[in-house]
């Protein structure tokens, strides 16, 4: 009779460190977060009027759960890259991509080199499915940025300005 009590018990273990294991897993899987970034260039010399230029960060979901982008910052040798706010956050499935419009600030006064092609590194902030956030270091590969921050440094060296939008100030009259 013991030993069917003993069986029984390291029945009952096992199952109970299997369904602990199991559950981690599942955990540590629903925590898995893989992303990555670029940046590209969409250009108007029509629209607005004046023209326009709007830079946008590629993020790519490699991971196994779905996520949602909560924030992209960039700073580094007088750029500073900021996800423009989108409500809600948006939603990433795995395997998926999304585009984000992003803020572009150049000063520079700022600049220590005027660098083409450098990846920037900045910061992606991620929230998973289940709620915890996450905050992954990116570098970024933006050359059309950086040749951009060169060039109008290059003229300007005490420019500071908004990349971003309209390329002209129109006024309505």
């Amino acid at each position: 009779m013991s030993a069917v009590v003993l069986a029984s018990l390291a029945v009952a273990v096992t199952s109970v460190s299997r369904q602990q294991r199991q559950h981690r897993d599942e955990r540590r899987l629903s925590d898995a977060v893989a992303v990555a970034a670029s940046v590209f260039v969409v250009s108007s010399s029509t629209h607005p009027r004046g023209g326009s230029v709007e830079f946008f960060a590629t993020v790519r979901n490699d991971g196994p759960r779905r996520v949602y982008v909560k924030n992209l910052t960039i700073s580094q040798d007088g750029l500073r890259v900021v996800q423009r706010k989108a409500s809600p956050s948006p939603l990433v499935v795995s395997g998926g991509s999304v585009d984000l419009g992003l803020s572009i600030r150049l000063d520079c006064a700022m600049r220590s080199t005027p660098n083409r092609g450098d990846l920037l590194p900045g910061f992606l902030t991620v929230e998973s499915q289940n709620g915890h956030s996450h905050r992954t270091a990116v570098a970024i590969r933006a050359t059309a940025l950086t040749d951009v921050a060169a060039t109008l440094c290059s003229v300007g060296p005490r420019l500071f300005r908004e990349l971003s939008g309209p390329l002209v100030q129109t006024s309505v009259t």
